[in-house]
């Protein structure tokens, strides 16, 4: 299955996935998706994300997350099947 980075655009941040350090630590970059979905959407996305069954992992920094967003995360996880690192 797959591995889903994401990855908020946040211009000012500076940071960004380095694929050579990735592929370094053992991650097969032919099986990763790295999403950049505009800030008001991460929630959106990662909700997409963790509901579909091709997805294992999926990996997401968030700023904050509040009691009912980390509800419907947890239920998007457990339909899809895959493991949410928050």
């Amino acid at each position: 299955r797959t591995a889903v980075l994401v990855d908020p655009l946040d211009p000012g941040s500076g940071a960004a996935p380095y694929p050579p350090a990735l592929a370094q630590a053992g991650l097969d970059l032919a099986r990763l998706v790295v999403l950049r979905p505009r800030p008001d959407d991460l929630l959106a996305c990662l909700d997409e994300v963790l509901r579909s069954s091709a997805v294992s992992v999926a990996v997401a920094r968030l700023p904050a997350l509040a009691s009912s967003s980390s509800h419907r995360l947890r239920h998007a996880a457990m339909q899809g099947g895959g493991v949410g690192v928050l």
